[in-house]
């Protein structure tokens, strides 16, 4: 675990919720341009694909967020041992398993002191928020 001092803010369900949107627009515009190149019967993974790359490439920047994250001023830490690339690949390709679980993985958000979702939890990472 990492030792972060006690004055840390976590980043909220509802503020991650709505950085999540903000992401999804340019998410769907690569979506909606790629579908244009290639019609495929495949849409969902090239749609699961652009979202995984799209979080991954961005999370593990300099930014250490998405350009949604940035704009709500949350970013991605590290909370375990394991490197932050191997856990920030992990918590991507984890994300769906929230999902497909009746979204519980994403209402355990509400419900521990860390603020961390099901796939946060596995992957060793917690969303701050940055004042």
């Amino acid at each position: 675990m990492s030792n972060f001092s006690s004055n840390i803010k976590y980043a909220s369900f509802y503020q991650r919720l709505l950085a999540h949107n903000i992401d999804l627009i340019p998410i769907l515009g690569l979506f909606y341009l790629t579908t244009l190149l290639i019609n495929s019967k495949f849409d969902i993974i090239i749609m699961g694909s652009i979202y995984i790359f799209y979080n991954i490439s961005f999370e593990l920047s300099s930014l250490k967020a998405t350009p949604g994250k940035k704009w709500n001023k949350i970013s991605i830490e590290n909370d375990s041992s394991r490197s932050k690339v191997l856990n920030v690949i992990l918590r991507n390709f984890l994300k769906p398993l929230s999902l497909i679980l009746f979204f519980l993985g994403f209402v355990m958000m509400l419900f521990n002191s860390k603020r961390q979702g099901l796939h946060d939890y596995i992957a060793g990472t917690i969303v701050l928020f940055n004042k």
